[in-house]
């Protein structure tokens, strides 16, 4: 496995800590740990931190691998599935604060779904499917 795949897989593994810190905890938790209470005030803010870095990562793990011809199948396939967690994880506990609408969370999940279910089926055909494969600004007309 090369280091842009490792940094994919470390995103992965970052999803959980950003849940961990985004704070959902029950009330009757909150009051049982001075560490609980300190991240149900100041874990929004710990979440966002970790939220942007898991973002910078997809920066550069697709930096490395193009710039040291690391780019794999694997990658391919790893990094928009990286991305969708993430995005995902993050509506979803959007939603469960009330910080944005439910059918926005859908549509957004729902689409990622369609785009993940075409990059399968293009899979099964030996066919993969890059995240900028539909770059259109490289498109001339």
């Amino acid at each position: 496995m090369n280091l842009a795949n490792k940094i994919t897989i470390a995103r992965i593994g970052l999803i959980s800590v950003f849940m961990l810190l985004f704070p959902l905890y029950p009330e009757w938790l909150i009051y049982k740990s001075a560490l609980i209470q300190h991240i149900n005030i100041y874990g929004i803010y710990y979440a966002s931190a970790v939220f942007i870095l898991a973002s910078a990562t997809d920066k550069l793990d697709g930096h490395i691998a193009r710039k040291y011809n690391l780019i794999t199948n694997m990658g391919k396939l790893l990094d928009p599935l990286a991305d969708k967690l993430l995005i995902s994880a993050a509506l979803i506990l959007m939603v469960s604060q009330q910080l944005i609408y439910a059918w926005i969370a859908f549509v957004i999940i729902a689409r990622e779904i369609i785009i993940t279910g075409i990059r399968i089926v293009a899979s099964s055909q030996q066919i993969a499917l890059q995240a900028d494969q539909f770059n259109f600004h490289s498109i001339s007309f």
